[in-house]
């Protein structure tokens, strides 16, 4: 990344993805680039994302297996109740802990992989350090 006249580096993360400056913040990975000027940013988010498809499912194989344990062949109540725990795991290694920065023509989106609570606030604080400067 080129920096503009009168521009410097705030903080960049750790695989150079995200960088902010005093005027702008950019995301770029093999797939695309996100640039947003700071004078532009309407907003921050950091959130969990997750599949809660995979609990539903998860919650209705544990209570069919369960049910059928008198019913049903043993060993398709003990494939049910395997799936639920499976999917219960997936639904746990899918959440993710994201920042979303808007602005009024977009929206830059991250995942926060390896980032610690503090990190995620520290990132936040910088942000908005940045803007009230301008």
């Amino acid at each position: 990344m080129n920096l503009n006249k009168n521009e410097s580096l705030l903080v960049k993360s750790e695989s150079e993805v995200v960088v902010l400056t005093t005027h702008r913040i950019r995301y770029q990975d093999d797939k695309e680039l996100i640039s947003i000027m700071l004078k532009q940013v309407s907003g921050i988010e950091v959130k969990y994302t997750s599949h809660p498809i995979l609990i539903i499912l998860a919650i209705i194989s544990g209570i069919t297996g369960v049910v059928s344990l008198g019913n049903l062949a043993d060993h398709l109540s003990v494939l049910l109740l395997i799936t639920a725990g499976v999917l219960i795991a997936l639904f746990f290694s899918s959440r993710k802990h994201v920042i979303t920065i808007s602005s009024a023509s977009s929206r830059l989106i991250f995942h926060t992989k390896g980032m610690g609570k503090q990190a995620v606030e520290n990132f936040v604080d910088k942000v908005e350090a940045a803007i009230a400067e301008l």
